[in-house]
């Protein structure tokens, strides 16, 4: 797997001044892994910290290196679970609450998304999509976005999304782009509580029951952009 690790840079700060995000990359096919890490690795503001070929290696790896961002096979034949790499986002997400996990899956359809989303995840790329498109997913992991291909978005019923208010919308913005309730408040002057019941609100209006169901069907009617690009 991939070794060109620099301990001895840690620290070092990227193009623009700012730290490198660390990237790790699990993969249980080694040459997959070992060539996204040699290209991951030369953009700027990116360093890849390390690879893993199953949950296990993945859960070791990312306890010591601390990675900022883990970009994550939905498949991994280590794990007795189809789906091995919903198990290690989940286990990783619980270990380490800050890492971000964008999943890479042959099939971006809605239900993958809503079980990635569900794990921990804030993004999901399509194997067969440009290099270019994970590149911009792992920035966006990064910057605390959310990154879904349309494919991965269930459809919404047309009228969905109507009723809102101007300050609910500006609230489902928000969410959007990966915000906590915590973080909405303070950039809209409210408070938490008057947050939260305004998520509440939006999301029987959308006749949802979760945050990422709402940011979804918002997303295929047009309220809010997924993903933002930067």
């Amino acid at each position: 797997m991939w070794s060109d690790v620099s301990t001895e840079a840690e620290g070092a700060e990227g193009a623009e001044g700012a730290a490198p995000t660390r990237v790790l990359l699990v993969d249980d096919h080694e040459m997959v892994a070992d060539c996204l890490a040699a290209v991951v690795d030369t953009e700027p503001g990116l360093e890849v910290v390390g690879t893993a070929g199953g949950v296990a290696e993945c859960l070791r790896l990312a306890r010591g290196l601390r990675p900022d961002v883990v970009v994550m096979d939905l498949r991994l034949s280590d794990s007795e679970a189809d789906r091995g790499g919903l198990e290690a986002t989940r286990r990783l997400r619980t270990t380490l609450p800050d890492v971000s996990v964008v999943m890479l899956t042959a099939h971006p359809d809605p239900q993958v998304a809503r079980e990635a989303l569900d794990a921990g995840c804030c993004g999901i790329v399509a194997k067969r999509a440009r290099l270019d498109e994970l590149l911009a997913a792992i920035r966006a992991a990064a910057d605390g976005r959310t990154w879904f291909p349309d494919e991965a978005i269930a459809p919404a019923p047309p009228a969905a999304g109507a009723n809102l208010s101007a300050r609910e919308r500006e609230v489902l913005t928000l969410m959007a782009s990966g915000r906590s309730t915590g973080d909405i408040a303070q950039e809209l002057g409210l408070s938490v509580h008057t947050t939260r019941n305004h998520i509440r609100n939006l999301m029987a209006k959308l006749g949802v029951h979760s945050r990422l169901d709402a940011v979804m069907v918002a997303a295929r009617c047009g309220l809010v952009r997924i993903p933002d690009n930067p």
